[in-house]
């Protein structure tokens, strides 16, 4: 890999990869400013202001922003997390520096117009209403709300039609003031380009912003997991399930430890829960678990979506695989194929430079340094039986664990029996 790593005068942290056999760039503005950086007035206003940043400046319209990037053959986009924002383009490697001098447009030089910002609080708010209609997230979000109530981490990444309404052009200057400054900024790119030449256009396009506040990214407070059971009825005919329990956060490396129990336990269609209650049962249609990370917090989830009448053998079937997974473990077999199916995970996603560029931005906008590929597979070639057993006896506490379910909820009872 050929990767530079350097920082601005101002503060901006940035990294490139060169890819040489490619003839595309991809390239990134990374915040460190996701739903987790507001309050509950203000909630929303990161995924609010990545919608502004795209309607309009102060020397181009929402509509030449699109056709800019359209007459280049390029792709522009951008989204919000609960730590981070990203604004990039992917455009050919000759035309690198237009697609710069768009980003640093939208950046420096949106307009915020009073109209633009009603019209796109509607949108906000029919994108809020769209996932009222996928019972899957809502479930998952409701989750995330209950165990973390009262902080930031839990409260929506859209916000909420009664904080959107406090959210005006001053509220979003003064946010952008806040958290949009070079300390708590990463620009990555990678892609076909030189080097010397992409820091040339970096430090010409960035070198001017304005130091602005100093913002640590490790400024989290340690988070309590609270057990919470949440019942959401809902007149469609499933039943959308999520279990929560308490995970691991970046900073803890037993997180790939943890990685291998999920492809063991629910992570693809050789795990056990798949196998368990999809194949051989036929009790639901989606299964799954899932494994997230935060800054000093983290949340290990099985989802799993089925028919009403299948509530109890699903909660059932459900406790018998954890119940098991602590008692037994793993087996070598299991382990192997798990690795092998996260390495090859990793390593196929980083044939693309879109992928290569996130992956080093997230790193160093979430952990503050980069982590090397080698350094990713050693930790999970690492990985042993002994290490997942532990691990599923700290993940599966069944003391202090979530209940989240929305949909046609004919039998809780089996639910508050889990």
């Amino acid at each position: 890999m050929d990767i530079k790593q350097y920082t601005l005068k101002n503060g901006v942290r940035v990294v490139q990869e060169a890819v040489p056999y490619v003839r595309s760039v991809a390239f990134g503005i990374w915040l460190g400013a996701g739903s987790r950086r507001e309050t509950a007035h203000n909630n929303g206003i990161s995924h609010f202001i990545e919608h502004m940043l795209f309607k309009g400046t102060s020397t181009r319209t929402a509509k030449e922003i699109a056709e800019y990037m359209d007459s280049i053959g390029g792709q522009l986009n951008a989204y919000t997390g609960k730590e981070n924002t990203c604004f990039y383009a992917k455009t050919l490697d000759n035309h690198v520096e237009k697609a710069i001098s768009l980003l640093c447009d939208m950046l420096f030089q949106s307009t915020f117009l009073e109209e633009n910002i009603d019209t796109e609080r509607s949108v906000i708010l029919e994108e809020i209403n769209m996932y009222e209609d996928s019972p899957e997230d809502l479930a998952y979000d409701n989750m995330t709300e209950a165990v973390w109530a009262g902080d930031a981490l839990g409260r929506p990444i859209l916000g909420t039609e009664q904080s959107l309404a406090n959210i005006n052009a001053q509220t979003m200057r003064q946010y952008m003031a806040q958290y949009y400054v070079p300390k708590n900024a990463v620009i990555s790119v990678a892609g076909n380009f030189d080097h010397t030449a992409m820091q040339a256009l970096i430090e010409q396009y960035f070198s001017q912003w304005a130091i602005g506040a100093d913002v640590p990214y490790e400024d989290y407070e340690p988070l309590s997991f609270q057990a919470e059971q949440i019942y959401r009825p809902k007149e469609i005919e499933q039943v959308h399930l999520c279990l929560g329990y308490e995970g691991f956060a970046y900073e803890d490396n037993r997180f790939y430890t943890l990685q291998v129990m999920n492809a063991i336990f629910g992570g693809g269609m050789s795990s056990r829960i798949f196998q368990s209650i999809r194949e051989e049962k036929g009790l639901a249609y989606t299964i799954y678990s899932h494994a997230a990370r935060y800054q000093k917090a983290g949340i290990f989830s099985i989802y799993g979506g089925f028919n009403p009448n299948q509530t109890e053998a699903v909660m059932v079937t459900l406790k018998k695989e954890i119940e098991l997974f602590k008692q037994k473990g793993v087996t070598p077999e299991e382990l192997n194929r798990a690795k092998e199916q996260i390495k090859g995970g990793y390593i196929m996603s980083l044939e693309s430079v879109s992928t290569r560029m996130q992956y080093w931005g997230k790193s160093i906008i979430s952990a503050g340094k980069i982590q090397s590929i080698d350094d990713v597979m050693t930790r999970i070639d690492n990985v042993n039986q002994q290490k997942v057993h532990e691990i599923a006896q700290v993940i599966f506490n069944l003391e202090t664990f979530c209940i989240s379910a929305v949909g046609a909820l004919k039998n809780v009872e089996a639910m508050k029996a889990f």
